[in-house]
């Protein structure tokens, strides 16, 4: 007799979407089924292990192992001997996995709407650092700057702007970008979150980079209040936020 999935039910379990009654018969459970106890177990692991690489990168990977059934395991992920079903415990693997990133069974849409935020979270972080801050015209130093900027020298950005003193909102602006394109989000955000810069006309384009970088920390919770803030406004942003929170 095959075993009922539990996938949906745990997924709802972790996410706190069960009601209180629902929640109390699973943990009654969990009291009595030790197959439960381990399926349980198994979810965490590969969550824990979801957190630690990029999103589509695993979906593109979970699409291959479900139409191909391919005998791929990653190594920080242990394997329940034991499966839970009459399919293989990589193909169960395979499944947990579709569920946790948001993507069916069968069917793969790039559509998905589940998987949407996240691609677009790439694409616009994307667009921040190809922005072009304009003509190579000014002083010596901002030509070096825009330049090593254009070309992804964006060590050469922090070194020349940090240098000077005085630092023009454009100036701070694509220092704050320049953090971020290094993953160094803390500096980016102090930059990005100087008040020479609210008072201009990178006020709009600081607060988005701001809520983009929140993203990339997995700091969803500051994240989420700034795309709401910007959603709401008459910023150049705010469609792109909605987009971000559905």
């Amino acid at each position: 007799m095959r075993k009922k999935d539990n996938t949906e039910l745990i997924e709802a379990y972790l996410n706190n979407e069960l009601t209180a009654e629902d929640k109390a018969t699973f943990e009654n459970r969990l009291n009595a089924d030790k197959d439960l106890v381990a399926e349980l177990a198994l979810h965490k692991q590969i969550r824990g292990f979801v957190k630690e690489n990029e999103v589509q990168q695993l979906k593109n990977q979970v699409k291959v192992w479900l139409q191909e059934e391919v005998a791929f395991v990653p190594s920080e992920m242990k394997v329940v001997k034991k499966p839970f079903l009459s399919i293989s415990g990589l193909a169960r693997i395979a499944a947990i996995l579709a569920v946790v990133l948001g993507i069916g069974w069968f069917y793969f849409s790039d559509k998905n709407p589940e998987m949407t935020a996240e691609v677009d979270q790439d694409k616009y972080f994307t667009e921040l650092l190809a922005q072009n801050p304009g003509t190579l015209q000014g002083d010596d130093q901002r030509s070096v700057w825009i330049q090593a900027f254009s070309e992804k020298n964006y060590d050469q950005v922090i070194l020349t702007i940090e240098k000077k003193q005085e630092k023009t909102p454009e100036e701070i602006y694509y220092l704050g970008l320049s953090y971020s394109a290094k993953g160094n989000y803390a500096k980016a955000i102090e930059q990005l979150s100087m008040k020479t810069l609210q008072d201009s006309v990178y006020a709009e384009k600081a607060e988005w980079a701001i809520a983009l970088i929140y993203l990339k920390q997995d700091d969803k919770p500051k994240a989420k209040a700034l795309l709401q803030k910007i959603a709401k406004s008459n910023s150049e942003f705010a469609e792109k936020a909605k987009a971000l929170l559905k």
